[in-house]
């Protein structure tokens, strides 16, 4: 029995001289040899799928930019619409705001008349199936209310946002008939 105590306490004996010893060595300082720090890419792309209601998830989002004109004219009874595919195909989270802009107008008053408005829905982009991002609401808020936050995208996911633009029917029609407006929305994608 005297044996078997004495080698219990020799083992205890080594097991608290190796945590000492770990514990001084992780004490003290430690260099670090050779260390390579390495980046990712961040990237955000875009596709257009016009219309509601189809399937978008087939569309390719390969551009850096994406421009598209409404096909038709918005006045008194008149809307358009259409979905844009967004997808983060960077290594990165990223944290999109978009901004809504506007590059030129004929009259003051094309920012009141025309209402814009932005949701995010599904793949099919079905009007209502998601949430609002902003509007609908004229031109000059929605500018004026700077950059509103979309949400994070993580890599390799893609959004489907269903942009649309209608005439604001307490707008003078008459005055305003014939002239134009131009608007650019852009997205941005950062990083922490």
């Amino acid at each position: 029995m005297k044996r078997i105590a004495l080698a219990l306490f020799a083992i205890a004996g080594v097991v608290a001289v190796g945590v000492f010893a770990t514990s001084a060595y992780f004490s003290d300082t430690i260099s670090q040899n050779n260390f390579t720090f390495t980046t990712g890419t961040a990237d955000l792309k875009f596709g257009f799928c016009p219309g509601t209601a189809q399937d978008c998830s087939g569309v390719a989002a390969t551009h850096d930019t994406y421009t598209f004109s409404t096909s038709q004219t918005v006045g008194p009874g008149l809307s358009n619409s259409g979905c844009i595919v967004i997808e983060n195909t960077g290594q990165y989270l990223l944290h999109l705001t978009a901004q809504l802009t506007v590059v030129s107008t004929t009259a003051d008053g094309m920012q009141d008349a025309v209402q814009v408005g932005a949701a995010s829905v599904d793949s099919a982009c079905n009007p209502g199936s998601g949430a609002g991002l902003y509007g609908p609401q004229s031109v000059r808020t929605a500018a004026g209310a700077g950059p509103i936050s979309i949400g994070d995208l993580a890599p390799g996911a893609r959004l489907y946002v269903l942009a649309s633009n209608s005439w604001n029917s307490t707008g003078d029609q008459n005055t305003l008939q014939g002239q134009t407006i131009v608007l650019n929305t852009s997205v941005t994608g950062t990083t922490d």
